[in-house]
């Protein structure tokens, strides 16, 4: 099972729906089992899968050694989609951890996951803005591959140096975890922007991904209208629909589908598996260039 980890330690610039789309097109495109962990207690990721009203989650797995994970894991409306909810008991359960020091703190998430991890192929995360929380680490302790969705501004790119810090320290326990890239979200075509990526191309290298997801205006109206994005009639208005939102916009003149824009993304990944890409579908076909 590989790790993909979201983070970042501002807020707002996209960590969930990242995840969520890149769990879709893993299951859906390529046809991958995928469990989505939600990290972060405002539980937005478990409320878009369907699994925002559960009592029990990850605070259950990082104070019991016992618990059954696979009793926690919530099927999806999805399919090939599965979830481990967070509980609002997460911030006291993080308090509980770091006051335990009976038994290793970061690596209780990681005991757990062991159990199931041939049941699926990828594991996402969604990670809190809080970077150095107990239970953010714990996830960070079994990820592969960390990618960092940011925003086109001053702000995003001064707290790189906090994440880059975070997972140095996380290699002295988990030597596989990597920086694989950053990519921004809420893209504009505008001197600004261009000005940003340009900055985080002189910092980062290839690590800086040069395919950026376009800002999408209609997005928030997506949401609640629990519309899932339908890439076979991306202009098409927004409808209600069945079950929880996963892909968030339906796309229009002015506004490219989040989903569309992630695939390439999600490809790039893929490719390192050795899978081989949709050889049709109304997205780009284009793979990702980080080089």
């Amino acid at each position: 099972m590989k790790t993909i980890a979201m983070l970042n330690a501002k807020g707002g610039v996209g960590k969930t729906t990242s995840a969520l789309c890149f769990a879709d097109i893993l299951a859906r495109d390529y046809g991958k089992r995928v469990l989505v962990i939600d990290l972060d207690a405002q539980r937005n990721t478990g409320s878009q899968l369907g699994a925002g009203g559960c009592e029990i989650g990850v605070d259950t797995l990082l104070l019991d050694k016992d618990a059954d994970i696979r009793e926690l894991i919530r099927h999806t409306p999805f399919e090939r989609i599965d979830v481990l909810p967070c509980t609002t008991r997460l911030e006291e359960a993080n308090l509980k951890v770091l006051l335990d020091t009976s038994s290793v703190q970061q690596f209780r998430l990681k005991r757990h996951l062991r159990r199931v991890s041939g049941d699926y192929d990828y594991c996402i995360l969604d990670c809190p803005t809080a970077i150095k929380n107990i239970s953010t680490i714990n996830g960070l302790a079994f990820t592969d591959d960390v990618l960092v969705p940011l925003t086109a501004d001053d702000y995003s790119l001064q707290g790189l140096t906090d994440i880059v810090a975070v997972i140095n320290d996380v290699k002295e326990y988990n030597d596989e975890i990597d920086l694989r890239g950053c990519f921004i979200t809420q893209w504009e075509n505008n001197n600004c922007h261009k000005a940003v990526a340009t900055q985080l191309a002189d910092a980062l290298g290839n690590r800086a991904y040069k395919t950026h997801i376009r800002k999408a205006v209609k997005l928030p109206t997506a949401v609640q209208c629990a519309a899932r994005a339908a890439l076979q009639a991306p202009d098409r208005q927004c409808r209600g629909s069945r079950g929880p939102p996963l892909a968030f916009s339906w796309g229009s003149k002015g506004a490219i589908l989040s989903r569309e824009r992630m695939a390439p993304f999600t490809r790039f990944f893929a490719r390192r598996k050795g899978l081989t890409p949709p050889r049709s579908g109304s997205y780009q076909q284009s793979y990702l260039t980080n080089s």
